[in-house]
């Protein structure tokens, strides 16, 4: 994220990547960034990366101490199943020609990005947008 905003990418490529990072349980992420951009503003004091260690190796301690923190923090982030829209949940007698089962979420995919949907599923609008399989 430290390159990509070095290096102009826009705000929507930042967050796919911090969400991308996130999906795969990097959840100390946007600290660490913090850290490295503290580094880049204080080059006189630490000239080199190396110099600055001893402070990311602190950062990790302390990333460890609270990582059941950060993870529930990353969890309220992702989006929940609420129903389905063709039958309800439990239901024995389902129609075998259904031919789209929608998931309705609590939240848009837009927001995160845990389960990937394609690009004609996330531009579904509404309160909820669903999944289509």
């Amino acid at each position: 994220m430290k390159y990509m905003k070095d290096n102009n990418f826009t705000i929507e490529e930042i967050n796919l990547e911090i969400n991308e990072q996130l999906n795969r349980g990097f959840v100390w992420i946007e600290d660490l960034v913090s850290k490295l951009e503290e580094y880049d503003t204080n080059r006189k004091q630490y000239p080199t990366l190396e110099s600055y260690y001893p402070i990311l190796a602190d950062s990790y301690k302390e990333y460890a101490k609270n990582i059941d923190k950060m993870i529930l923090k990353v969890e309220k982030l992702k989006p929940r199943l609420v129903s389905i829209s063709e039958f309800n949940n439990g239901d024995t007698n389902v129609n075998s020609n259904l031919k789209q089962i929608t998931l309705n979420f609590d939240k848009p995919f837009s927001e995160v990005n845990f389960l990937r949907p394609t690009d004609e599923n996330a531009k579904i609008s509404g309160i909820y947008k669903p999944y289509l399989f």
